[in-house]
């Protein structure tokens, strides 16, 4: 979906606001769940007496670099210049995040730019943020905890953490060109590279299996999870890239590869594959996971 489409989206959800609030009317239930393209949701439900949980699925890191008020603070005018974007708001916590390379800030200007005089989205998120009963993240302490805390302290509300919701592992038969053709190799020995590894979740699947983490981020929060996961977490090998339009060589991807698939019996090969194997094992804990999910029900229940 282009850019342009994602506006026209936008403009007929915000067209279905009459239709929404006739819905929400005739089932009065006790909570809503939306996301940012549903700002105008809180105001609508308030009035009817109905909860509404802003659940965000993304990484707490990118809403504490992007979405915070402390993001305009110092900033001449409404959209933030790249130099701007460069560097982390006021107050953000000290972490391996110290700054964003010009291309990827550069990227992240579209946050701020209204089309059709639509709310940008960083206005959206922000009245998310700011108006509902209370913010689910979808993510956990031990993987994001002082950007959590710092979400929390610039928008004086509640949080609530589901965890990073790990899907169930595949049980399908592989298909059996392919189970032949792996055959043919040593395990562990192919390198996959996939194209729509985008999200935060998809980041969470990868982390779930042995595959060693190679992270070339091309756009948006993409370049904060991979940050997380590369520096914050240790858990993978970011590709080194020019820092003015993004260019790679063929170079710095043969040696992001073999940082942690040749180069495994010395630094920082050793800790990223460690530091992967303990977040793989953490993540594939159901009691742990299932915890998030029963404590997150027991929070909302005390709610009602």
């Amino acid at each position: 979906m282009t850019p342009a489409m994602h506006e026209l989206l936008k403009q007929a959800l915000d067209l279905m606001q009459p239709q929404i609030q006739t819905i929400l009317s005739d089932l009065k239930p006790h909570f809503v769940f939306f996301d940012f393209a549903q700002h105008w949701l809180p105001t609508l439900c308030s009035p009817l007496g109905i909860k509404t949980v802003n659940f965000s699925v993304f990484s707490a890191i990118s809403g504490a670099y992007i979405i915070v008020p402390a993001r305009l603070i110092g900033v001449e005018t409404d959209e933030p210049t790249v130099e701007d974007l460069k560097k982390p708001p006021c107050g953000f916590p000290e972490t391996s995040v110290t700054s964003l390379k010009t291309f990827q800030a550069r990227d992240l200007t579209y946050v701020f730019k209204s089309f059709d005089g639509s709310p940008a989205v960083y206005y959206r998120g922000n009245d998310c943020l700011q108006n509902c009963s209370v913010n689910v993240f979808k993510t956990c302490n031990e993987m994001e905890g002082p950007y959590i805390d710092f979400m929390k302290t610039q928008f004086q509300k509640q949080v609530l953490l589901c965890g990073p919701i790990v899907p169930d592992p595949p049980s399908g038969v592989l298909d059996e060109k392919w189970a032949n053709w792996l055959a043919q190799h040593p395990p562990k020995s192919v390198v996959f590279a996939p194209s729509a590894a985008k999200r935060f979740s998809k980041m969470i699947k990868a982390m779930m299996n042995d595959c060693q983490l190679v992270l070339l981020p091309f756009k948006g929060d993409q370049f904060l999870n991979s940050k997380l996961v590369a520096g914050d977490l240790k858990a993978g090998v970011e590709v080194s890239r020019r820092d003015e339009d993004g260019y790679f060589s063929m170079e710095d991807i043969k040696k992001a590869v073999e940082t942690v698939m040749v180069d495994v019996d010395k630094e920082p090969g050793i800790s990223i594959r460690k530091n992967h194997m303990k977040w793989k094992e953490f993540l594939l804990n159901s009691e742990i996971q299932g915890k998030f999910i029963s404590d997150l029900v027991e929070e909302m229940t005390a709610m009602l």
